[in-house]
């Protein structure tokens, strides 16, 4: 018996190494009772679309009203006309018998009276009152041919560049002659006429 005594204490031995060694691991391995185990949010930015300046959405409405431009014809040119500005010109050889400026007053008066509004600065067209003619050999006679029209900016595109000019949109016409004495009268007389035909087909196309 004393002879495995040896054998025995080292069979202990080695039991008890290798138990202290697999606690060892283990205890290494098992994490301790107060680990907490925490995720981590990432924020991913958001794309938020940039606004749109007013001068580019003017720019597309502009190109839609282009694209979807109606053609106007006749009086309908004058619908969507909501001012005017008046203007008056006779020939050199009138003016020191017929005076522009009352003809002008003449012109706005009839207009406004017709409710049609009238602006010097800004308006949508220029409503011109336009004289041309002659007097006879004796000049006591002075035929003359007025016209009425509607003067309004217009524009076209060349190889992609826009250019804009002055388009006569609406006109009407008068002949007649006078006297030298009897002139400015019947010059008055065609104005009126002629506005009194522009304000029925302004009212037309544009009603109150």
């Amino acid at each position: 018996m004393n002879a495995r005594l040896p054998w025995m204490i080292s069979g202990i031995l080695a039991a008890a190494c290798a138990f202290l060694s697999f606690s060892e691991v283990k205890q290494v391995a098992t994490p301790p009772p107060n680990f907490i185990t925490r995720e981590v949010v990432r924020e991913v930015p958001k794309e938020v679309p940039a606004e749109i300046p007013e001068s580019y959405k003017e720019a597309k409405r502009i190109a839609d009203s282009l694209a979807n431009a109606e053609v106007a014809l006749g009086d309908e040119t004058l619908a969507g006309v909501r001012s005017l500005k008046v203007r008056v010109s006779i020939p050199d050889v009138l003016k020191d018998k017929v005076s522009e400026t009352e003809l002008k007053d003449a012109i706005e008066l009839g207009l406004r009276k017709n409710g049609i509004p009238i602006k010097n600065d800004g308006a949508s067209a220029a409503l011109w009152f336009m004289v041309e003619g002659l007097w006879d050999d004796q000049k006591v006679r002075f035929s003359f041919s007025a016209r009425l029209t509607v003067d309004t900016n217009a524009f076209f595109f060349v190889e992609g560049k826009a250019k804009m000019f002055s388009a006569e949109i609406w006109k009407r016409g008068y002949t007649g002659y006078a006297g030298s004495n009897k002139i400015e009268e019947q010059l008055r007389e065609a104005a009126e006429k002629l506005v009194i035909q522009f304000s029925n087909r302004y009212l037309a196309e544009n009603p109150r």
